[in-house]
C-alpha cells in the first residue's frame, strides 16, 4: 500500500544511492516488491545491488557516497573504513545502512528527510500533470540531482528546491527542458549556496553545476 510516508522512504533509498529523486518506474518497482507489508524482497534486492556495486567501486567509496548523497555529510576515511568493514564482514548489511540513515533523528537525518520531501513533491507534481515519463535523460536527471542536493536541514532550502523543481516540471516536455525557467532557478540556487557557505561558488560563468 502506497502512502506519502512510504513514498518518501522510497525516495530516501534512491537519494542515498544516487543523490536524486526516484523515477515513477523506480517507485512502482519498489512498491511491487513490498507487496502487503513484507519488505524482505526489497531488502534482498538492495543488498544484492549494493554488494555488486561495492565489488566494482569499493565498499568505502560507496559508504562515503551514500552519506554525502543523503545527508550532505563527508565521512572521514576512518569512519567509512569502519562501516565498510562491518558490512563486508557480515556484521551488518547494506540494507541496514540504508535503514540507519532513514531513521536517523539527528541533524543528518533531517537533511535526508528534507531532500525526500522535495523529491516527493516533485514526482507528485509530475504525476498530476502527466509528465512522469519526461523525468529521464542526463540533462533532466542532472537538474533534479542539483536541486535535491541543494536541500539542507532548513525549511528555506526545501522551499527553494521545491520552487526550482516546480519550474522544472513546467519546463519539461517530450523534447526535454525549456531551459529559461530552470536557468533562473539555478542562478538563484547558486546565490543561495554562496550566501550560506560564504565563499565564491557563483563566479560569472559558473551558474550551472
Amino acid at each position: 500500500m502506497s502512502t506519502p510516508a512510504i513514498q518518501k522512504a522510497l525516495h530516501e533509498i534512491v537519494i542515498l544511492a544516487a543523490g536524486r529523486a526516484a523515477t515513477q518506474d523506480e517507485l512502482d518497482l519498489m512498491l511491487s516488491l513490498e507487496g502487503t507489508g513484507n519488505w524482505a524482497p526489497l531488502i534482498n534486492v538492495i543488498n544484492s545491488f549494493m554488494s555488486n556495486l561495492a565489488e566494482s567501486s569499493g565498499s568505502e567509496a560507496i559508504v562515503k557516497a551514500m552519506a554525502l548523497n543523503g545527508t550532505g555529510v563527508t565521512l572521514s576515511d576512518a569512519d567509512a573504513t569502519a562501516k565498510a568493514a562491518s558490512i563486508d564482514g557480515g556484521d551488518t548489511t547494506w540494507a541496514d545502512y540504508f535503514i540507519e540513515n532513514i531513521f536517523d533523528v539527528e541533524d543528518a537525518g533531517k537533511v535526508l528527510d528534507n531532500r525526500a520531501e522535495a523529491a516527493y513533491e516533485f514526482t507528485t507534481d509530475l504525476v498530476t500533470v502527466d509528465k512522469s515519463s519526461f523525468y529521464a535523460g542526463s540533462s533532466v536527471i542532472s537538474s533534479v540531482t542539483n536541486m535535491i542536493q541543494g536541500v539542507t536541514g532548513t525549511a528555506a532550502s526545501v522551499t527553494n528546491a521545491t520552487a526550482g523543481l516546480d519550474a522544472l516540471v513546467a519546463a519539461l516536455s517530450a523534447e526535454g527542458i525549456a531551459s529559461k525557467l530552470v536557468d533562473v532557478y539555478q542562478r538563484r540556487l547558486c546565490r543561495y549556496r554562496h550566501r550560506r557557505r560564504r565563499h565564491s561558488q557563483c563566479r560569472r560563468g559558473t551558474d550551472h553545476y
